[in-house]
């Protein structure tokens, strides 16, 4: 959850923040702003709080932030081209929160970085954890991954995500049968020493 904690900060993490710049300060449609995430152990929550100047409405207001939403959304896809490998690799732990599962472009984003990212550690960490969103989008790229053993540590992290797309503990929100049976199959054709 710490992703999120960091878009919450982006959102609303002060007055130079994108939400109470805008809200705030240049529309002056909003007394005030805060966004956080809450984490618990089954289930965690994120939150956008205002509240709307006298003369103007909810309505109004989630407008706005819906637009700065989709905004930081943009962002975050741009983040996974950066330069840097440790923001490619943020990108990635945020593309794969559950918070994300919706958000048009992400699971397309996911599967480039695991096929083509210069890093292998991106590589790696784009296969395991696009698991967690559960995305049958990610089927082929699993087959694939998964066909041979050659790159072990591909392997393995593939197969981690094949996983969490039927397994994905606490929730399990993640019911994917074609990936059980996947997974199923790979055991069965692979030595498990690997």
């Amino acid at each position: 959850d710490a992703p999120m904690d960091m878009v919450a900060d982006v959102l609303a993490g002060g007055k130079n923040s994108r939400l109470y710049k805008r809200l705030v300060y240049d529309m002056q449609i909003a007394q005030d702003v805060a966004a956080y995430q809450a984490s618990q152990t089954l289930s965690s929550y994120f939150l956008i709080q205002a509240t709307a100047r006298p003369g103007h409405t909810v309505e109004e207001l989630k407008k706005v932030i819906d637009k700065e939403i989709e905004k930081v959304a943009e962002l975050l896809l741009k983040a996974a081209d950066h330069t840097d490998v440790k923001v490619r690799l943020q990108a990635v732990y945020a593309l794969t929160s559950g918070w994300n599962k919706e958000l048009p472009g992400g699971a397309a984003k996911l599967i480039s970085l695991a096929e083509k990212d210069a890093d292998p550690g991106v590589r790696h960490a784009a296969c395991e954890y696009a698991g967690n969103l559960g995305d049958k989008a990610f089927m082929p790229l699993y087959e694939k991954q998964t066909a041979t053993t050659d790159d072990k540590d591909m392997y393995a992290a593939c197969m981690k995500g094949l996983v969490k797309m039927f397994h994905n503990y606490p929730l399990f929100e993640t019911l994917d049968e074609s990936a059980y049976k996947l997974f199923l199959k790979r055991l069965s054709d692979k030595p498990r020493s690997v």
